[in-house]
């Protein structure tokens, strides 16, 4: 992974040379997380929501910034939406399917899972498939998040932290 990098003309992230410090482990999480991006069954916007949202609710600022960026290179979430991402996630700007993306983090987060209006609302545009997606993307992130938090990982050079955020 580290060659085809450096191949691409980029070094590895922080983040892959610290979980990389672990062969067996990076190993085998690696075709996970190249699962969930790019090839879940999720569109980047709604999984730019996810993931931007797991990263402010965990508070971890390594992941927010390198989302904002792809956010912004996918043209998924405008600046203004980036931003309400660190609000309550009631805005009436986001649409229902979107507030109920918002509140399926929000809930995974401080009570372990999605509560079965969530549910309702995400089973009317996702099928079986795109909802476990939706499920286990917010998961990676929240075990990307606690990892790079607990491990102190360093943001990349060109990123910087939010506000909020300590790493």
């Amino acid at each position: 992974m580290y060659r085809r990098m450096e191949a691409m003309g980029n070094s590895p992230p922080n983040m892959h040379l610290t979980f990389g410090k672990n062969p067996g482990l990076y190993e085998k999480w690696l075709p996970f997380a190249t699962y969930i991006i790019p090839a879940s069954s999720l569109g980047h916007r709604d999984r730019q929501i996810l993931i931007l949202r797991s990263a402010f609710k965990w508070q971890c600022g390594y992941v927010w910034s390198q989302h904002v960026r792809i956010s912004r290179f996918f043209a998924a979430l405008s600046d203004q939406e980036i931003a309400a991402l660190c609000n309550d996630g009631t805005d009436e700007s986001w649409s229902p399917t979107e507030r109920a993306l918002i509140a399926a983090v929000d809930e995974t987060r401080t009570v372990g899972e999605i509560s079965d209006p969530v549910w309702k609302v995400l089973a009317v545009r996702y099928g079986e498939d795109q909802l476990l997606d939706l499920v286990f993307t917010i998961g990676q992130y929240a075990l990307i998040s606690t990892a790079l938090r607990s491990l102190r990982v360093q943001l990349d050079g060109g990123f910087s932290l939010p506000d909020w955020a300590a790493i």
